[in-house]
C-alpha cells in the first residue's frame, strides 16, 4: 500500500491563526501539498482591495475557532483539492461542514469548495466526472466560451455572458443544495447562490490568472460585496 499523506492530529483545539493588522480574507485550505491555497493566498492579496490573506488547513478549521477569532475575517474563502473523493477522510472536513451550515460572515467555495458546500447539505449531491474537464490544460484556440449565466447577480460586474473559465475538475455539483439557486451553468452547476446569506460557489477558477480566464471578476465582486456587508 502507498500512503500519499499523513496528517497527524492532538487532542485539543488547535492554535489560534495569528492575524495581521488589517482586514483579511480566511482562506481555508482544502489541498494537502497547499499549492491551490497558497496561490490563492496570493491572488487576494495581490488584487489592492485592502484585504490581506490568512490560510488554515480544513482540518483544523471549525466554528468555534472562527468564533473565538478576535477579528471576524471579512469573508471566508473555501479552497480547491485536487484529490479523489472516495480516498479522502471526510471526517477532516466536519469543521468545515459547520462553517457552510452556521457561519453568516460571507463564504466563497472555489471548485472543491464549492461541492464542499453541497457536501454540507448531502454527501450525494457531488457526481464524478472522470476527470474530463480541464480546460487550463488545452492551447488557447481550443478554448471556447462555454459558461452561461442564468440569473443576473452582481457577482457577475464585468463578466461578460457566456464566458470563459478555467476548469480543472473531476467533480461536479448535481443536484442544487436546499435554499441555493443557480446562478451560471454548463452541462452542469457552475455557479449558485444561498438564498439565505452570502454564500456563493463556483465550479471554475477565478483566482488562476491566464489571458483567456473571464471569471476573474466573479471572485473579486463577492469578496468587494464582502467588505461592504463587513461595514455595516
Amino acid at each position: 500500500a502507498q500512503i500519499n499523506a499523513v496528517t497527524f492530529y492532538s487532542p485539543g483545539m488547535p492554535p489560534l491563526p495569528e492575524l495581521p493588522n488589517r482586514d483579511y480574507v480566511l482562506v481555508v485550505g482544502n489541498q494537502e501539498n497547499g499549492y491551490t491555497f497558497t496561490e490563492l493566498q496570493k491572488f487576494i492579496q495581490g488584487l489592492n482591495i485592502g484585504l490581506d490573506a490568512v490560510v488554515v488547513p480544513h482540518y483544523e478549521v471549525s466554528l468555534d475557532m472562527v468564533n473565538k477569532l478576535s477579528r471576524k475575517p471579512v469573508a471566508i474563502v473555501l479552497s480547491g483539492n485536487n484529490a479523489n473523493y472516495p480516498n479522502l477522510a471526510m471526517f477532516e472536513y466536519n469543521g468545515e461542514f459547520e462553517l457552510i451550515r452556521h457561519s453568516d460572515i460571507p463564504l466563497c467555495g472555489i471548485c472543491c469548495g464549492h461541492q464542499m458546500i453541497a457536501c454540507a447539505s448531502g454527501y450525494t449531491f457531488i457526481r464524478s466526472m472522470g476527470w474530463d474537464d480541464i480546460t487550463m490544460l488545452k492551447p488557447l484556440r481550443n478554448i471556447k466560451p462555454y459558461v452561461n449565466i442564468v440569473k443576473e447577480s452582481p457577482l457577475f460586474k464585468d463578466i461578460p455572458n457566456p464566458f470563459t473559465a478555467i476548469e480543472v475538475h473531476g467533480w461536479a455539483v448535481a443536484i442544487m443544495p436546499d435554499n441555493f439557486e443557480l446562478l451560471a451553468e454548463s452541462s452542469y452547476n457552475q455557479a449558485m447562490r444561498s438564498t439565505k446569506k452570502l454564500h456563493i460557489g463556483e465550479q471554475f477558477h477565478a483566482e488562476i490568472k491566464v489571458p483567456y480566464n473571464e471569471a476573474t471578476p466573479y471572485l473579486v465582486n463577492f469578496l468587494n460585496m464582502a467588505k461592504e456587508a463587513y461595514k455595516k
